[in-house]
């Protein structure tokens, strides 16, 4: 046996008395049983069959589990919102690469709609041919995942324009139309000024 030492830095590594310490059981903790009576109750859960209930349950699950897949890009939208703001409306390397993605993500997102949601459609394939059995539809869904994926899609379209890189006024097509432009007053009569833009 080691000798106990005097610093109050060191622990006692060495085993505990021959007597056993009783540690008693948390709140709220069932002792499971023992014995022949965990052998019936093991046999007995083991025999239970899933129900009709149980199925509509999982019928219930996926059309949860769809809506949260359809409703996850509109939580993105607000912090994107953000993040395109507080970059500023300066053309830098940091906002182009961060408007690029929103665009890349946007598009991609709507145009992988059906992969996303191919999990679901697998799972809910009729397994009999009775004219009873329809499958779920998750359509709603899909226009919803699309309609979040759009509002990604504007916010990039939005940090864009405030960038100066989306053409949205007729100097901007000027070039392309010919450099002819017609010039609106205030009086709401067009008077065609001739103005040359090269």
């Amino acid at each position: 046996m080691a000798t106990p030492s005097t610093s109050k830095w060191t622990l006692d590594y060495s085993p505990a008395s021959s007597s056993k310490v009783k540690v008693q059981a948390p709140p709220g903790y069932v002792q499971p049983p023992t014995g022949k009576l965990a052998a019936r109750s093991s046999s007995s859960s083991s025999v239970t069959k899933p129900t009709a209930a149980s199925h509509v349950d999982l019928d219930e699950l996926r059309q949860q589990k769809a809506w949260e897949l359809a409703t996850s890009p509109a939580k993105a939208v607000p912090m994107q919102a953000f993040m395109m703001y507080m970059s500023g409306t300066g053309i830098q390397i940091f906002s182009i690469m961060s408007v690029w993605f929103l665009l890349k993500q946007a598009v991609t997102g709507a145009m992988g709609v059906q992969q996303a949601f191919a999990g679901f459609d697998a799972s809910v394939k009729p397994k009999s041919t009775s004219a009873n059995d329809t499958p779920q539809s998750f359509l709603q869904q899909k226009a919803v995942y699309v309609v979040c994926q759009l509002g990604l899609l504007a916010v990039a379209l939005w940090k864009i324009r405030s960038m100066g890189l989306l053409p949205d006024s007729a100097e901007d097509w000027a070039p392309i139309f010919g450099g002819w432009l017609m010039s609106t007053p205030a009086s709401g009569i067009a008077d065609p000024l001739p103005v040359k833009v090269d």
